[in-house]
């Protein structure tokens, strides 16, 4: 057989492992669909609240009997009745407002363009009524690195490195292709949920990095890359030729994104501001990188508040809220808005019972997704009982999740394009916990069908 540099690349790729989750497998399968249709632009950001957020005092019960419950349990951290900002919510849900350091937000969750996930992380099966806490337990709860991975990856009985994020990028790929950039980009410190090899986010950070050529490196000498192939004598020369000059040709095409130098509104003194803006200039580029899906990932942390918790958390939270506001306006400006949503992470919540002017460490969550396509004025999992012997809470008040992180993800998913029928083969746990229909009408009643 004649060796090409197309059989050259096959073998290459093949040997050193990269095809171990091949276009073949029933895994890619699942995902067939969604590459040969001609579906519409979709695109996630993550945004991992590193440290552990407290989301039970991002969202507060209104109703007198809970709020009394949460105000109890939370002593020194609860907010006072009349600062819980109103949102509008449907007739016979649960009445929950915002943190007032969230009140920037409130405009999205009363059009319904946000809504809150109550009570969510991580659980080996689905929750019933009688279960030993020991059976729902995650692997290594309460700690940072592990839970980080467990609540971004496919799993969690075992700690895995296959992001769910990456995972779906590679599946959802045409081919492939080393001369492509991915579609997974990082715009903060690493997170595992878009990284799953061979696929791996681009880290670009908030600003254009440097020429990647060397200092000393001439145009001449790289362009002497460039030579013909009968300069070359081997193949592989040949390629590693063509290979570092297309990547010089990729970077200066993908310079070109940062030559805006329009803020767009965003704080630039913010963190968050500045890796939004990021996100938003990609978007706004998105069609030079013709990918039908796209991940973004940015990183916000500083919320392992186990001293001072309303001063810290409250400075992030109204940084975050102020900025994710100008953001949505932005995708609403570039006709965007029901092609992005937006999500918020963190690795486990926080003890409801304060340790002097913080929280330790926790296990039940609260999150909120954004986005044009989000069916809101409602809210998605169950309120849990604060009540004192509350079968919903341990020790300290360590809130027991009522709806599976997987699910949650699973369902963003769905609405990117993978099939319904197909996600308990990226999410296992997801069938070990018989919660595939419920991941189901989440997904339902979290997005517009």
């Amino acid at each position: 057989m004649q060796v090409t540099r197309r059989t050259f690349l096959k073998g290459a790729l093949s040997s050193a492992g990269v095809t171990a989750l091949n276009l073949t497998s029933p895994m890619a399968h699942a995902f067939n669909s969604r590459c040969d249709s001609d579906t519409p632009y979709r695109a996630l950001v993550g945004i991992n609240l590193g440290g552990g957020n407290d989301g039970f005092n991002c969202f507060i019960p209104k109703d007198n009997d809970a709020f009394d419950h949460y105000s109890a349990l939370r002593k020194n951290l609860a907010w006072e009745q009349h600062q819980v900002v109103d949102i509008e919510l449907d007739a016979g849900q649960t009445r929950l407002g915002l943190s007032p350091e969230l009140e920037e937000l409130k405009w999205l969750f009363d059009q319904g363009k946000a809504l809150p996930i109550v009570n969510v992380g991580p659980l080996m099966k689905a929750r019933s009524g009688n279960d030993e806490l020991e059976n729902l337990k995650p692997i290594h709860l309460f700690s940072h690195n592990h839970q980080s991975q467990v609540t971004q990856t496919k799993t969690t009985s075992y700690i895995s490195s296959e992001g769910w994020g990456g995972l779906s990028a590679h599946l959802l790929a045409d081919s492939f292709n080393l001369e492509e950039l991915t579609s997974l980009f990082e715009t903060g410190s690493h997170t595992t949920w878009t990284n799953s090899m061979p696929k791996v986010a681009n880290r670009i950070g908030t600003s254009l990095p440097p020429d990647m050529r060397l200092p000393n490196m001439s145009e001449e000498l790289f362009d002497a890359f460039r030579k013909p192939s009968e300069t070359n004598d081997s193949l592989f020369k040949e390629y590693y030729s063509e290979l570092c000059y297309d990547a010089k040709s990729k970077y200066a095409e993908f310079s070109k994104i940062f030559d805006d130098e329009d803020d767009y509104g965003f704080d630039l003194d913010s963190n968050v501001g500045k890796q939004l803006r990021v996100v938003l200039l990609l978007l706004r580029s998105r069609e030079s990188f013709q990918k039908p899906t796209q991940f973004f990932s940015i990183t916000l942390g500083g919320f392992d508040t186990h001293s001072t918790q309303k001063e810290s958390q409250g400075a992030l939270l109204r940084d975050l809220s102020s900025q994710l506001s100008i953001f949505y306006q932005r995708l609403e400006e570039q006709g965007l808005s029901e092609s992005v949503t937006t999500f918020t992470m963190s690795e486990f919540g926080r003890t409801l019972e304060p340790n002097g002017s913080g929280t330790d460490h926790g296990w039940g969550n609260c999150q909120w997704v954004i986005g044009g396509d989000v069916l809101g004025n409602r809210i998605i999992g169950k309120w849990p009982n604060l009540a004192a012997e509350s079968e919903d809470l341990m020790s300290r008040g360590r809130v027991i999740p009522t709806t599976g992180v997987d699910v949650l993800h699973a369902s963003l998913l769905n609405w990117l394009g993978v099939r319904r029928d197909d996600l308990d083969i990226l999410f296992p746990s997801l069938g070990n916990q018989q919660t595939l229909p419920i991941s189901v009408a989440v997904a339902k009643m979290i997005f517009v069908d």
